[in-house]
């Protein structure tokens, strides 16, 4: 939903840094979606935005974790479908 946050557990207590695609799906109008370190505030940055309604579009992000492999996905203005696809992960 607009400017909702979540939090995520990817399950890699101990890794510094998680590697997937981050894809979405049902966009409406202009926007964007965030990933970040669950234990911080947003840092005002996107990891991946869209520009028109009814898009499914994908990107590759590295995002930094939380110390108990945690992320935080936030939502722009507008709504959309998330779906993350791991790829890997950094120690």
């Amino acid at each position: 939903a607009p400017n909702e946050e979540r939090v995520v557990n990817l399950g890699l207590a101990g890794a510094r840094h998680a590697v997937f695609n981050l894809t979405l799906d049902q966009t409406e109008n202009a926007g964007f979606v965030a990933t970040f370190a669950a234990n911080i505030a947003w840092p005002n940055t996107s990891s991946i935005n869209w520009s028109s309604t009814n898009q499914i579009i994908a990107n590759s992000v590295i995002c930094n974790l939380d110390p108990s492999g945690q992320i935080k996905i936030r939502g722009g203005a507008n709504k959309t479908h998330v779906i993350i696809d791991m790829v890997g992960y950094l120690v």
